[in-house]
């Protein structure tokens, strides 16, 4: 049974722990966190045996683990990364890794052989709502609009529980999670972004067209000033599938005009199961599906496209 090395001891990581619990083939056997109280609450919790607060005793005792998982504020994560990396284990974190493009960019200097142990934790990619429509589409060859309708606010976020960073970074901090629908769904290469307007009748929000090399096209809508339900839709010639809310999917026939709803029930934090899943295929040297640094990354540059930071 592979053993995990969970760092981080917040909402996150816990729920890692109850989804892991779950799966018989691995198992924690250490949790890291800078706050004791925290950690070894945990590790009574759900028994795990060895607790850590010191880099150097992760050092002395790696052979105590087979992977790690990072799930660590997110501010926290490229720091993190970069000394887990010296432990030379499969590595699931937490995206994003870092709060700009440049941060992000400067892992691609990494030699392959290290690049190829860090996998990111794109847990929509695993919704049972992707899943499942990834597999309705898998044959299909017409082209597809892929809309999606993303939001940002600052309030949201308040001082006092969120570093400076993150409120000023809102493009990957959190709008991440809807960016990366555009490379789940749409095919081929990003070919060009367009960015349409910037400012309408006083109020600030940002669209922008995305063409792929497949023909598949993305329309990007984000009011930067409101707090709204994330929402994704995929077009094809004679239907629509719709994510509102994302775990969910509606599907309308535009000739037959026949509707119908589908909803997926899980214990877990949507995604995280089916997630840890691959990530136990990984470990196992099993065919996974997780999302390796370069798929990432690509999400990363349409951040960058889109948004010049």
């Amino acid at each position: 049974m592979k053993k995990v090395l969970i760092i981080g001891a917040g909402a996150i990581a816990e729920e890692y722990l109850r989804v892991i619990k779950a799966n018989k083939s691995i198992k924690v056997s250490c949790i890291f966190s800078r706050t004791f109280s925290k950690a070894f609450s945990l590790s009574k919790k759900f028994k795990i045996k060895y607790t850590f607060v010191n880099k150097k005793d992760l050092i002395k005792n790696r052979g105590l683990f087979d992977a790690i998982i990072i799930a660590v504020n997110i501010e926290s994560n490229l720091n993190i990364l970069k000394f887990c990396l010296k432990l030379k284990k499969k590595i699931l974190i937490e995206k994003p890794i870092a709060l700009n493009f440049t941060k992000n960019k400067s892992l691609k200097k990494l030699n392959k052989n290290i690049r190829k142990n860090i996998f990111v934790a794109m847990n929509r990619r695993f919704f049972d709502s992707t899943i499942f429509l990834n597999k309705k589409l898998i044959n299909s060859k017409q082209k597809r609009i892929v809309e999606v309708y993303d939001c940002q606010n600052e309030s949201f976020f308040p001082k006092n529980k969120f570093h400076t960073s993150v409120r000023k970074n809102l493009m990957y901090a959190n709008s991440i999670h809807l960016i990366d629908y555009f490379n789940i769904f749409c095919r081929g290469e990003i070919s060009k972004v367009d960015i349409l307007k910037k400012t309408y009748d006083n109020k600030s929000f940002l669209t922008a067209l995305l063409k792929f090399t497949s023909g598949d096209i993305g329309h990007y809508f984000c009011d930067l000033n409101y707090l709204s339900k994330w929402k994704v839709r995929v077009g094809l010639n004679n239907e629509i599938w719709s994510f509102l809310p994302l775990e969910t999917i509606s599907y309308y026939d535009l000739k037959t005009k026949r509707k119908k709803f589908y909803k997926f029930k899980t214990k877990y934090k949507d995604g995280f199961y089916n997630q840890v899943d691959e990530f136990r295929k990984l470990l196992n040297r099993k065919k996974s599906n997780l999302v390796n640094f370069d798929d990432y990354f690509k999400t990363i540059i349409l951040i960058n496209k889109i948004y010049g930071k």
